[in-house]
C-alpha cells in the first residue's frame, strides 16, 4: 500500500518539475489539496517502490504532468518481468534436467508455466525443431496471465492449502485431494 508520505513527495516532485503552478502554494489552494486526495485514493494500492520508480521515470522522460493512468500503468508495469525475460527464465530451466520445479520463479511466470502444462511438458518439447512454437505459445500464455493479473492480482495464486487437506487451484480447476 502506498504510504501518504511517499505519495506526497512524489506528487510534489512531479508538480514542481512539470510546472503545476500551485505546487509551491499547496496549502493555500483547496482545489489542489482535493485533487491530491483524489489522486491518492486512485493510487493507494500501489507499492511505495513501484510508485517512486514510476515518478522517477516520468520526471526523466515526460514533458507534461502525467495522467493518473500513466502513473498507475508505469507503477504496475514494474511488477512483472517482460515476456522475453520470463521466457529466458523458463528456457534456462527447460535445459536444466535436474530440476522441474519453478517455485523460485516469480508467481506470474509460475502461473504461465502451469498454463502451458507445467515444466515437464515444456521440457518434453523438441527445442531444436519446435523452440519457435514453444516460445510463442509461452509468451501468449504469459501475456494472457499478465493481463488477468493486472485486473485481479489474486489470479496469480497457484494453489492454496485448505483445512480439508485439498488444494484449491485458484483458476477454476477441480480440487485434488492431497494425502497428508
Amino acid at each position: 500500500m502506498l504510504s501518504p508520505d511517499v505519495f506526497k513527495k512524489g506528487f510534489c516532485i512531479l508538480s514542481i518539475m512539470k510546472g503545476v503552478p500551485s505546487a509551491l502554494d499547496e496549502e493555500k489552494d483547496d482545489n489542489f489539496i482535493e485533487n491530491r486526495k483524489m489522486l491518492y485514493r486512485l493510487m493507494s494500492d500501489l507499492d511505495d517502490d513501484a510508485f517512486e520508480n514510476a515518478v522517477n521515470r516520468i520526471a526523466r522522460e515526460d514533458d507534461f504532468f502525467p495522467s493518473p493512468a500513466r502513473i498507475i500503468k508505469l507503477a504496475k508495469g514494474n511488477k512483472y518481468p517482460t515476456p522475453e525475460e520470463a521466457w529466458a527464465l523458463v528456457k534456462s530451466r527447460a535445459h536444466d534436467y535436474s530440476r522441474d520445479d519453478v517455485t523460485d520463479m516469480p508467481p506470474i511466470v509460475q502461473k504461465a508455466v502451469s498454463g502451458m502444462g507445467g515444466m515437464r511438458f515444456i521440457k518434453d518439447q523438441n527445442f531444436e525443431e519446435e523452440e519457435q512454437w514453444v516460445r510463442k505459445s509461452f509468451i501468449d500464455c504469459y501475456d494472457n496471465t499478465r493481463k488477468a493479473a493486472e485486473i485481479d492480482p489474486s489470479t496469480l495464486q497457484i494453489g492454496t492449502q485448505k483445512k480439508s487437506g485439498s488444494i484449491s487451484m485458484g483458476d477454476g480447476l477441480k480440487e485434488i485431494g492431497v494425502k497428508g
